[in-house]
């Protein structure tokens, strides 16, 4: 399973790996000792860590406890393991979260000055299970197209409507329903029925102002 788990990420990594990840190792002298990883969206700094992903304009996004096994990935797809206060080295160009949830795994980069997030759930793994909430009583709010708008005071982010998708042998892909639902202050994740024996991904974008 592993093997495979491997494979299929570095699929996805090599076939959408058209920008640098515009991010730095984090130092000793982050606000944050927790950070594995530093970088820059829409101006606005960002810091990833083992438990979700610190903006300085203080609208944090957590995706839980889980105890995941965080690999930093550089533009060949080589994977380097990333262990508890050690920071990605400055070759890595996408964070994975291994196992983030049952099944599940998580790549994170930066794209169209936004953060992009890829769910990539295998046989076995219940999309059901991906659940995200914010820090510090931030407001959310559904819009009409299905995005997330997360505010604080004068500050907002968006969580753009999730994307699913299978793909076939020859890569063509089939979109599935999806779609982020509010349950008890959380994001969670909907989908509708797919093909439970092959990969589901689900994908979204997260835009931050600084102001």
């Amino acid at each position: 399973m592993k093997s495979f788990k491997i494979f299929t990420i570095l699929a996805v990594i090599l076939s959408q790996m058209t920008g640098l990840f515009a991010g730095t190792p984090v130092d000793g002298s982050t606000k944050s000792k927790t950070a594995l990883f530093q970088g820059v969206v829409n101006e606005v700094s960002y810091f990833l860590t083992s438990k979700g992903v610190v903006f300085e304009n203080e609208l944090n996004l957590v995706w839980g406890d889980n105890e995941a096994v965080i690999y930093g990935v550089d533009e060949a797809g080589n994977y380097e393991e990333i262990l508890t206060g050690i920071v990605a080295n400055d070759e890595a160009k996408k964070i994975v979260y291994e196992n983030i949830y049952f099944n599940i795994d998580l790549v994170v980069y930066p794209e169209d000055n936004a953060l992009t997030y890829e769910f990539i759930v295998y046989p076995g793994g219940n999309p059901e299970d991906i659940s995200l909430t914010t820090e510090g009583g931030l407001i959310q709010k559904m819009s009409e197209n299905g995005n997330v708008l997360i505010q604080k005071e004068s500050k907002e982010m968006i969580a753009t409507s999730p994307l699913a998708y299978q793909e076939d042998i020859s890569g063509n892909k089939k979109v599935i329903n999806a779609a982020f639902n509010i349950e008890n202050e959380m994001m969670v994740v909907e989908t509708g029925n797919y093909e439970q024996a092959q990969v589901l991904t689900i994908t979204y974008k997260q835009n931050v102002s600084r102001n």
